[in-house]
């Protein structure tokens, strides 16, 4: 068993003398914020024609939704159409023989289907669904060469920062 360790020292604080505050001034030229407008200006050019670019290749946001919607149309009546009951199906028509041989039919052969009541009510919802998406349709063709409102327009960009006047850099005393 040693002796104790000896007391660390007791902590010596050292503060720096006062000094009297440095003030800086930075000075920005006018020019530097009219060139930031410049540059932003140009890009919002550039993003409008890739915009426009996209528009010609595949159409607006609303020539796009119209096409959907005319599927979905197309879509709900194809199934409307491939329920039964839902066309004037003839039928086999019963053929038969006269008495020389030759073929003659026997009545129309329409057959009557009886519908279930699921059926009926699948026909009912289909038909239903096939109103909802041609109303569907219908609106997004009224919008239909409508431009989306979050397009930006280079014409109006008009920054703030770039409207001060000279003065806001002047040094004050």
């Amino acid at each position: 068993m040693g002796s104790k360790p000896a007391p660390p020292p007791t902590p010596t604080i050292v503060m720096p003398t006062p000094t009297a505050p440095t003030l800086y001034r930075t000075m920005i030229p006018q020019e530097s914020f009219q060139d930031v407008a410049a540059l932003a200006k140009r890009l919002d050019e550039q993003i409008a024609g890739l915009q426009q670019a996209r528009y010609q290749s595949v159409g607006t946001d609303a020539d796009i939704g119209e096409r959907m919607r005319g599927r979905e149309e197309q879509e709900k009546a194809s199934y409307l159409a491939s329920l039964p009951g839902q066309t004037k199906d003839p039928g086999l028509l019963q053929v038969g023989t006269d008495v020389q041989g030759r073929p003659t039919t026997k009545g129309s052969g329409a057959v009557q289907t009886s519908m279930s009541a699921g059926q009926a009510e699948a026909v009912k919802t289909a038909r239903s669904s096939l109103a909802q998406a041609q109303e569907a349709y219908k609106k997004a063709k009224a919008q239909k060469g409508k431009a989306d409102p979050s397009l930006v327009d280079p014409t109006k960009f008009d920054p703030e920062y770039a409207k001060r006047s000279i003065d806001v850099f002047k040094m004050k005393a």
